[in-house]
């Protein structure tokens, strides 16, 4: 039995919609994990860049009730140091944008393979040769914004089959 190739564009077109919105979840993801490492960071070194209250408290609590924490004062300060420098080295404000970015243009790219597969839907006999045109294009959007996605630290195996996970949810939950 000869193959339709509206069902080769149909199944085509599902697996860039597929890989879409796996990327999209996935930056999605990452982003929020770096805006917590950031917003850590911030609040560490605000609560010991005001040094003195800090360790005029550390002192007090030490001094009035037999309760030795002089340590506490250069523990906080070396964990507010160690932050801010890697909060400096990892670029962090830079992978937030970068991710950010990568969230909209999958996102965008979704929800035009979305109104895509459903002109499909519509227009069962669809000109295969136009709609063959407009997908390649989607396929090159994908491809650019995929080399643009960049090896990232916080990116694990577990955030991965997360993401997976959510996204099948996400897939069964609006087809059923």
């Amino acid at each position: 039995m000869p193959v339709d190739p509206r069902d080769q564009l149909w199944i085509a077109v599902y697996e860039t919609y597929y890989q879409s919105y796996y990327q999209e979840i996935l930056s999605d993801a990452l982003l929020t994990r770096w805006q917590r490492f950031d917003d850590l960071t911030k609040l560490i070194v605000a609560l010991t860049a005001s040094s003195s209250a800090v360790a005029g408290l550390v002192a007090y609590f030490s001094t009035n009730n037999n309760l030795n924490i002089t340590w506490l004062w250069p523990v906080l300060s070396g964990i507010a140091a160690l932050f801010a420098i890697c909060h400096k080295e990892m670029a962090v404000q830079y992978r937030l944008r970068d991710h950010s970015d990568n969230m909209k243009a999958f996102s965008s790219l979704r929800l035009d393979l979305e109104t895509f597969r459903s002109l499909i839907q519509i227009e069962p006999e669809f000109p295969i040769d136009e709609f063959k045109k407009t997908f390649e294009e989607f396929r090159k959007r994908y491809s650019e914004e995929y080399r643009r996605l960049r090896i990232d630290s916080f990116l694990t195996d577990g955030l991965r089959e997360t993401c997976q996970a959510e996204l099948n949810r996400r897939i069964t939950t609006t087809t059923t």
